[in-house]
């Protein structure tokens, strides 16, 4: 999955860096914060997940293979693989 900051230093779970092909929202996911985000609907009333919502949801079930997009998101993804409890299981 790609991980993207938001504005407010959140760690996003998406697929490109700008909201317009799969949200009803439009701009860059740096651009806005994560309550910004999730007002978003991503079809079918999904909403972007935050890569902590995501590791929760993977725990035991399958291997996150994590792709960091933008700069400055390191520090926090490896944060929060950690706190996930998947330190050594997340590539």
């Amino acid at each position: 999955c790609d991980v993207h900051r938001t504005r407010d230093g959140r760690v996003v779970v998406r697929r490109g860096e700008t909201l317009e092909r799969t949200t009803n929202g439009a701009g860059r996911v740096a651009e806005r914060t994560l309550a910004e985000l999730k007002a978003l609907d991503a079809g079918k009333s999904e909403k972007i997940p935050t890569l902590e919502e995501l590791l929760d949801l993977v725990r035991g079930r399958a291997t996150p293979f994590i792709e960091l997009k933008g700069q400055g998101v390191e520090a926090e993804v490896a944060r929060l693989v950690r706190a996930a409890g998947l330190e050594g299981q997340a590539w």
